[in-house]
């Protein structure tokens, strides 16, 4: 009797444990949809990235910058009006995304700027994105490419 008892309870703490660190372990941090980049044409220098990012977290966190293969260098940009000019600039500061809300990177707004590509972006391929979070955290997710004009 004492046996099964024991038994049981091991089962139970088992269970208990397993549960709390499946919990953690399975859901990320952030979710990447829609994720995209427009073909480049000639010899190109440089691209943008355009996604929605939505946080699962209950904490703010700052998107800082990020890896690709495609590209020497990963900066978040921002255009902007200046008088009858857009210009465009770094977020030397990073992309706030608030727990729990979803922030929309887009064309002629905020926006994930590949610098110095290493090839050039054809329509149809897709090359992989890893985005960097103060908090340490990294997401990685798949870059459509698409046509300059649909």
């Amino acid at each position: 009797m004492r046996r099964r008892f024991l038994t049981a309870c091991s089962v139970v703490m088992l269970l208990a444990v397993t549960a709390s660190a499946g919990g953690r372990g399975e859901q990320q941090p952030f979710r990447v949809q829609n994720a995209w980049a427009r073909e480049t044409a000639g010899i190109p220098r440089n691209a943008a990235a355009y996604l929605r990012l939505t946080s699962n977290s209950d904490t703010d966190d700052v998107l800082i910058g990020g890896y690709s293969a495609a590209a020497e260098v990963i900066e978040i940009h921002v255009h902007e009006r200046n008088g009858d000019v857009m210009v465009m600039r770094p977020l030397h500061d990073g992309l706030a995304v608030p727990a729990g809300e979803t922030v929309v990177l887009e064309p002629m707004g905020i926006h994930v700027m590949l610098i110095g590509l290493n090839h050039a972006l054809e329509a149809g391929e897709s090359f992989e994105l890893e985005l960097h979070f103060e908090s340490g955290a990294r997401v990685k997710t798949e870059v459509e490419v698409r046509p300059l004009r649909n």
